[in-house]
Formats: structure tokens, C-alpha cells, sequence
């Protein structure tokens, strides 16, 4: 997921702190509806925008949402 986002903000992958929510490096509203389809699309996972946009960090939302998936 870090992946995905470092390229819709327009980022190297490895500026990205997974530490801190998306919301914090800049991710907003349209940038994470784009995000939850390329996730679905991608990996199969089902993700609100809003969830991206919340408080978790990426490292923890990366956790979380790596048991959803249903693509290697």
C-alpha cells in the first residue's frame, strides 16, 4: 500500500513513513477514493476511502488490510 500511495502523492516509496496516516503525507479525499480502487482492483481489498483518510497508520492499515487479501 505504501507503494501505491508514495505514486499518488507524487512521492519516492521511500519517503514515506508508514508511522504516520496517509492524511498526514498529503493523501485527501480524491487521491483515496483512487487508492481504495487500485487496492481493490490490485489485491481485493475492500477499503473505504474514509479508512484511508483516518487516523491508522499506514504501517498499521497495511496489517490490517493484508488479511483481506485475496490476490498473491
Amino acid at each position: 500500500m505504501a507503494e501505491s500511495a508514495a505514486t499518488l502523492l507524487g512521492m519516492p516509496a521511500s519517503d514515506i513513513d508508514e508511522r504516520l496516516p496517509l492524511r498526514k503525507l498529503g493523501l485527501d479525499s480524491l487521491m483515496a477514493a483512487r487508492l481504495r480502487v487500485q487496492l481493490q482492483r490490485t489485491h481485493g481489498i475492500e477499503v473505504t476511502a474514509g479508512r484511508l483518510l483516518g487516523p491508522e497508520s499506514i504501517a498499521a492499515l497495511e496489517r490490517s488490510l493484508a488479511r483481506q487479501s485475496t490476490k498473491p
